[in-house]
């Protein structure tokens, strides 16, 4: 099997990969196509790199909306015209092995939430990057601590953002959350927000009696409606723009809507 040197350890065809924060494709997440060695012909006949060449598919998991939107604008940028996410070139990016952090051995719940923004992502890689001082500052991958640390800075890391205090048996504790409670943490105050959002727009509806017959109530305690007008509402935030009321007010309207038509007796 063909092996490489990544910045934290060998890496092979199938492994999962993140690039680093400072690459022009950075803090994206793939898994490992194939490699071409530096020397053969393979790698030769492709690039002129002077590193072995990784081929990865970075779109092999599924981003979350915000993160498409972010990776569109990245591109967009990059390449100086506009870009929607699918349009960019990542189904098989040539990658240098100094570029790229091995994480075929992380946690789904983690996985889930670097793909959930870049800053999640680029947090990562720095945590990774910092408990590596010895490794980074190499020959093999000269990725300078200066760098990391300068960044970790940008970033404005702290440790006390992610503990909480806690009295037990009377002492005051201090609890570091992991990433995967930190995810887990934002992911249900930010659905507390929607679902707070969408009440508020609906009491609204119904006072100005736009909601076709229904009640406020109604709806908000159908548990399925309510999880269609919710997953409208973050997609019109997110990949419309709208601002939050007209986000909840299309999404409201479209799903009371529907859920009439197929009322609708034969």
């Amino acid at each position: 099997m063909i092996t490489t040197k990544c910045i934290n350890g060998n890496i092979h065809a199938g492994d999962l990969v993140i690039s680093t924060p400072d690459d022009e494709y950075s803090c994206l997440i793939g898994r490992i196509k194939n490699i071409n060695l530096l020397g053969t012909p393979e790698h030769d006949a492709e690039t002129a790199n002077k590193t072995d060449d990784v081929h990865v598919n970075f779109f092999e998991f599924d981003y979350s909306k915000k993160r498409r939107i972010e990776i569109a604008e990245q591109f967009t940028q990059l390449y100086g015209e506009k870009k929607k996410f699918y349009d960019c070139p990542l189904d098989d990016v040539v990658m240098a092995p100094c570029c790229l952090i091995r994480i075929t051995d992380i946690d789904e719940t983690l996985l889930n939430y670097l793909l959930q923004s870049g800053y999640n992502a680029a947090c990562y890689c720095y945590g990774i990057l910092s408990g590596l001082t010895s490794q980074i500052d190499s020959e093999d991958n000269p990725i300078k601590i200066e760098l990391v640390e300068n960044k970790m800075k940008m970033l404005n890391y702290s440790d006390s953002e992610f503990k909480i205090t806690r009295m037990i048996n009377g002492k005051q504790v201090d609890i570091e959350l992991t990433g995967p409670e930190l995810y887990n943490a934002f992911y249900r105050q930010e659905r507390n927000f929607h679902v707070a959002d969408i009440k508020t727009t609906l009491e609204k509806m119904e006072d100005d009696e736009e909601l076709g017959g229904y009640t406020a109530e109604e709806i908000y305690t159908d548990e399925i409606l309510m999880g269609h007008i919710i997953s409208d509402y973050e997609d019109n935030k997110d990949e419309y723009n709208m601002e939050w009321h007209d986000a909840a007010f299309e999404a409201i309207k479209d799903n009371i809507t529907t859920t009439e038509q197929t009322d609708v007796p034969e």
